[in-house]
């Protein structure tokens, strides 16, 4: 869920307006990809506030969204959230929702998700799922079933009015979550903070093996070949959006310190170019894009680049040396 701004560095007692510039810049003179897009997702994570503050340690919880969060994007597949007081109409948005351990629910929240389920979505389950109520008082699977509206089998796929319930006793584990680095700066003399070694390759192999039943290949609205390359896809208006950033650098690959003051290497002045990408895009139906363009606030002129599609997937060429940290490319 996007509030139409690119840039949130932090280098308090540093001068970067020389690398932030052009990212503003950029940000006013692409606004409509930025502000309210909506979003291409392949699966959404329930947010759940009261799981997460009801039980004794909410790192139980948190941990394991946020790990399945990140993997999940670093997989390169479209992610979002849903929230506990989502409507029906806005959880049918979503095509695949996804409760990772969520033990405290509402009743309203899960009948709400059942009639998700019934109107043809997939909520896919995680471990625990509804055994407690906001006021941390237990349910019975029963109860669970009678909320939700059906009585879904333990580690087995249910069908359930139009859409499916899938439940695995299998977990995201909470130490698969990549930690912030918190590098003190409101200090008088700051601190560094410790870089954890990327988790991104078990990451994936977790994602991989939890959801390759549940979304193929095909079924992924935007594939990059390369797995440094996050690729996104956001729909504005009579456009879609792919937002492309190089995240191989952003995560430490050992152990290290780091400083506020530090620079992601591959977008600052003189970074190596990522080499040509090759993309894969689903298209909304009725839409028939006449051009594509790549925009970047690395270089001053956009570049038309080449596409074909068949049936509803267009293939994008995006050449080699073009950019080193972030490009958009607009669809219309």
């Amino acid at each position: 869920r996007s509030w139409g701004q690119m840039y949130t560095g932090t280098h308090e007692g540093h001068d970067i307006s020389n690398l932030e510039k052009p990212y503003r810049d950029f940000e006013k003179k692409y606004a409509r990809y930025y502000k309210l897009p909506k979003k291409h997702r392949d699966l959404s994570f329930y947010f759940s506030l009261k799981t997460r503050d009801c039980i004794p340690d909410p790192h139980e919880y948190s941990y394991r969204l946020m790990a399945g969060i990140q993997g999940a994007y670093f997989s390169n597949l479209g992610v979002d959230m849903v929230m506990e007081d989502d409507s029906v109409e806005e959880l049918c948005r979503h095509k695949l929702i996804v409760a990772p351990n969520v033990l405290v629910l509402d009743d309203i929240e899960l009948t709400n998700l059942g009639e998700y389920v019934k109107q043809g979505g997939t909520l896919f389950i995680s471990g625990e799922f509804a055994t407690r109520r906001s006021d941390v008082s237990t349910r019975c699977d029963k109860e669970i079933f009678d909320a939700l509206g059906c009585a879904f089998a333990k580690n087995a796929t249910t069908d359930f009015g139009n859409g499916r319930i899938i439940h695995t006793s299998k977990q995201i584990p909470t130490e698969l979550f990549q930690e912030w680095v918190w590098a003190e700066r409101r200090q008088e003399i700051p601190e560094s903070g410790s870089a954890i070694p990327s988790k991104r390759e078990a990451q994936r192999e977790c994602i991989k093996e939890m959801f390759a039943d549940v979304i193929g290949s095909p079924k992924v609205l935007v594939n990059c070949e390369n797995k440094d390359v996050l690729a996104t896809a956001f729909e504005v208006s009579d456009a879609l959006g792919i937002h492309l950033m190089n995240h191989k650098n952003t995560v430490s690959k050992a152990e290290g310190t780091v400083w506020h003051t530090d620079i992601i290497k591959d977008f600052a002045e003189g970074a190596e170019k990522i080499p040509a990408v090759e993309l894969s895009v689903e298209l909304c139906e009725g839409f028939a894009p006449k051009t594509v363009r790549l925009a970047t606030p690395e270089i001053a002129d956009e570049i038309a680049l080449s596409f074909e599609i068949a049936s509803n997937r267009m293939k994008i060429n995006v050449p080699g040396d073009i950019f080193s940290g972030y490009a958009l490319i607009c669809i219309d």
